[in-house]
């Protein structure tokens, strides 16, 4: 800065955060005459001289620093180094010149804000085409009853009630190819949902496929992997919420400044419609009679589509919806008789955490679904386990919690009869993954977690580690502490984290332990 290499120039700069949204940036730091990384640290007087005439002489090097649709140009000489950003409005750049004039480092830094948006000074921004955006501030998480969140084609009040006319034709004109549709004002307009990744996914995929522009905002407890999915099929990926309801908002707070079509993903008429054709197929390729479908239920579109197609082409086809307890907002809406919002807590089923049931949804199956049923997270694990072992498929929390209602034991009367039961998606992160395995286990008993106060003498726990190897047990984790015992000194508590073979081993294991070092010296944790 003291040898004027860094100067600071205020422009109006838009947003990194996303296309066609304003951040306003206070000033850019732009390093001009960068010095060469083979400057020595000491040189001759002739040396300084010609080093001197060198960093004085302009270098005819352009670096250009490209954000979406814009492009900030320094001139000659000069590289961005960095920028900084305010929530203040806009200022015309002549204007943000003039009054950054006072505080440039000499003649060159004037030269360089006096650039405004001319295209041949030092500092120049061009900007291609880019609507008037929400400002930064905007951009939070809208409250509920702003005016803009309304959406008609799911407005409580005016439901739009899906009938199996809407799901044969779905049906349809998914077999002629999903390539083939129009979608004209989809494609003037571009479209945003909200979602917490599989809807988003899907839009993402098609809408790469037709050529739509795609709009996803997504809550921060989305996975990683459905991120990045969307982002790779070109999607403009927005992370902002914490459940999917606050996401919705921010969608639609969108939808409203940049005129875009918002596509509810669990209460559109259109993606009901869709849905319902998933029952279709149901009964279609298990070729005799089902006597229950149990589906995964979130906001309601699934068990809503499914239900109107199904209960049209077998009425005595039982519809049972399973939700995890955590996020149980369409069970309350079936209790009270329309839907309610719920408070929602973190659930592994982060598909189907919505605080909301749609409305749409609701109204068109509200008569058609026999029974509804809360899984907890315990048994959605071990659902997922299940489906890796058994069947080899592994599918995210929300696809499990239909099995997970089998596996709880919530639907005894199905014990013996034809039930199809619906995987809901397969898109889990790696690390979660892990996690939901080692809960799946502790779940089915095959990690079991105990603590033994043994001997603190030489060989105490080496003993116990040889009782725990006769009898084949893994030992995952081990603990010991000593600070907490109460009587004899010469004693240790230690903890341990054993893999067995299945349940009845784990008992056999701390039937084992009691009788070696006495009922009241081991505890199953």
């Amino acid at each position: 800065s003291v040898c004027r290499r860094l100067i600071r120039v205020p422009f109006a700069l838009p947003a990194v955060l996303s296309k066609n949204t304003e951040v306003k940036v206070q000033s850019c730091t732009l390093l001009t005459n960068p010095p060469t990384k083979s400057q020595p640290v000491a040189m001759e007087p002739e040396q300084q001289q010609q080093q001197q005439e060198a960093d004085d002489e302009p270098q005819q090097q352009f670096s250009s620093a490209i954000l979406d649709n814009y492009t900030v140009t320094p001139g000659p000489g000069a590289e961005i180094q960095s920028y900084t950003t305010f929530q203040q409005p806009m200022v015309p750049i002549p204007e943000a010149a003039e009054a950054a004039g006072g505080g440039s480092a000499g003649g060159q830094s004037d030269s360089a804000a006096a650039g405004g948006s001319d295209r041949g000074r030092t500092g120049s921004v061009q900007s291609g085409a880019c609507k008037a955006a929400v400002p930064l501030s905007e951009l939070l998480v809208p409250n509920d009853d702003d005016p803009d969140l309304y959406d008609p084609n799911c407005d409580p009040d005016k439901p739009q009630i899906v009938r199996f006319q809407d799901v044969s034709a779905a049906a349809f004109k998914i077999r002629s190819g999903i390539v083939r549709t129009p979608c004209d004002e989809q494609k003037q307009r571009g479209v945003v949902a909200a979602s917490a990744g599989n809807h988003a996914l899907a839009l993402a995929y098609h809408g790469q496929e037709l050529g739509i522009p795609i709009v996803v905002v997504m809550p921060t407890i989305a996975p990683l992997m459905k991120i990045n999915a969307c982002v790779q099929c070109g999607a403009r990926v927005i992370v902002m919420g914490s459940h999917i309801g606050e996401s919705k908002n921010v969608a639609l707070k969108i939808a409203k400044s940049e005129g875009l079509l918002y596509v509810n993903g669990y209460d559109h008429p259109q993606i009901l419609a869709g849905q319902g054709t998933v029952g279709l197929e149901i009964l279609e390729q298990i070729g005799k009679p089902v006597d229950a479908i149990v589906l995964p239920v979130g906001g309601g579109g699934l068990i809503a589509g499914v239900a109107v197609g199904v209960k049209t082409m077998s009425p005595d086809t039982l519809i049972i919806g399973a939700e995890p307890e955590r996020s149980a907002s369409f069970s309350a809406a079936m209790q009270a008789g329309h839907p309610v919002r719920v408070a929602l807590k973190s659930s592994l089923a982060d598909g189907l955490a919505v605080p909301l049931a749609g409305a749409n949804a609701f109204y068109s199956c509200k008569d058609l679904v026999d029974r509804m049923v809360t899984v907890s997270e315990e048994f959605i694990a071990l659902s997922i386990l299940r489906l890796i072992e058994l069947e080899k498929t592994v599918v995210e929390g929300a696809g499990a919690a239909a099995l997970a209602a089998l596996l709880q034991g919530c639907l005894p009367e199905l014990q013996g009869k034809t039930v199809a039961v619906v995987l809901g998606g397969g898109n889990i992160d790696t690390t979660v993954l892990g996690r939901v395995i080692e809960r799946g286990l502790a779940v089915d008993g095959r990690l079991i977690h105990f603590v033994a106060t043994v001997s603190d003498r030489p060989g105490g726990i080496a003993e116990c580690s040889s009782l725990l190897a006769g009898m084949g047990v893994s030992i995952k984790d081990i603990f010991h502490e000593r600070a907490w015992l109460k009587y004899d000194i010469f004693q240790v508590n230690l903890r341990c984290v054993c893999e067995v073979r299945d349940r009845e081993h784990g008992e056999e294991l701390l039937a084992k332990l009691k009788e070696h070092y006495g009922p009241g010296s081991v505890r199953q944790i």
